[in-house]
């Protein structure tokens, strides 16, 4: 064989394969729009996940005694922490009285 000089033509432009087709443009493409759906549905569901959360009890009205669930889930669980201390120092001084 003999060399005639002549360059081979790389592929007509990007996205094109090997044999000429279109098809691995459309793979990258389609790994594009998948990760941009995925990462927009993510974000969707972080914020209604934030707004439902830090949003207003039904309940509540916009002034002073505004509280969102958040601070209702703070309060119960403070409430609840005092109750078991009080709970559990009754039975230690009840178990140490019964001790002695």
């Amino acid at each position: 064989m003999r060399k005639t000089g002549v360059k081979k033509r790389p592929c007509p432009g990007p996205g094109y394969g090997p044999d000429g087709s279109d098809r691995e443009g459309k793979d990258e493409d389609m790994n594009k729009s998948g990760s941009f759906l995925v990462g927009a549905l993510l974000g969707a569901g972080v914020g209604l996940l934030l707004g439902y959360i830090f949003s207003p009890a039904p309940d509540a009205d916009f002034d002073h005694r505004y509280r969102s669930r958040l601070d209702q889930a703070l309060d119960e669980g403070r409430k609840a922490a005092a109750e078991t201390e009080a709970e559990l120092r009754r039975r230690f001084e009840e178990a140490k009285r019964r001790a002695t």
